[in-house]
C-alpha cells in the first residue's frame, strides 16, 4: 500500500504539488538553525556547544535566507551586523517578522556594535548577542525554540513515533 498523499499549496494555484505527511514534515524540519555570517565563525562555535547533528545551516548572502526560511518557517535565523550592511539587516528583520512570524530572529554583533542594539530589537530581533563570547545566550535560545536534544537532530524523524513521542515527555522514558 502506498503512502497517502497530500496537497500542499493553494488549491487555486494551477500548480501545486504532493507530498507525504513524512516528507512534508521532513521539509519543515530540515534546518532549524539559519545563520547569516560573512566568517563563519559564530557557527563554528554554536557547532561546539549543541549536540552532533544538530541542524545549522551557514548563509554568505542575504538572498539566500528566504528560500530556507520557506522551507523552515519555525526556525532560528541568527544574523551577523555589520556596520556596512547596518540598514540592510534592519531591513531583513522587518521582512523576518512580517512574512516568517513563527521565526526567531537573532543579531550577532561584535562588542563595539552594541549601540545598535534597540534598533536591531525595534525591527523585531528577539535577542541582540554582542561578542564571540556571549555564545550561550544564543544556545539558550535554540534549546528552548527547539525543544529536547532528540528533537533539534536533523534526522530526529527517522526514529521510531513512540520514542519521539517518550522523549517530548516531562517524565522520560
Amino acid at each position: 500500500m502506498s503512502p497517502k498523499r497530500y496537497i500542499v499549496g493553494p488549491l487555486l494555484e494551477p500548480y501545486h504539488e504532493t507530498v507525504t505527511c513524512s516528507e512534508r514534515l521532513g521539509n519543515m524540519s530540515a534546518a532549524k538553525v539559519l545563520i547569516r555570517e560573512a566568517s563563519g565563525d559564530w557557527a563554528a562555535l554554536l557547532r561546539r556547544h549543541l549536540p552532533d547533528g544538530a541542524a545549522i545551516v551557514e548563509l554568505r548572502q542575504l538572498d539566500e535566507l528566504w528560500p530556507r526560511l520557506r522551507e523552515a518557517p519555525r526556525a532560528v535565523v541568527a544574523m551577523e551586523l555589520q556596520t556596512d550592511l547596518g540598514s540592510a539587516v534592519l531591513t531583513e528583520l522587518m521582512r523576518i517578522n512580517h512574512e516568517f512570524p513563527q521565526a526567531v530572529a537573532v543579531v550577532l554583533a561584535q562588542r563595539n556594535l552594541r549601540e545598535w542594539e534597540d534598533i536591531c530589537r525595534e525591527a523585531g530581533a528577539v535577542a541582540f548577542i554582542a561578542g564571540l563570547r556571549n555564545i550561550d545566550d544564543l544556545v539558550e535560545i535554540v534549546r528552548f525554540r527547539n525543544g529536547s536534544e532528540a528533537e533539534w537532530t536533523a534526522d530526529d524523524e527517522q526514529s521510531p513515533l513512540e520514542d519521539r513521542i517518550l522523549t517530548g515527555l516531562p517524565w522520560g522514558n
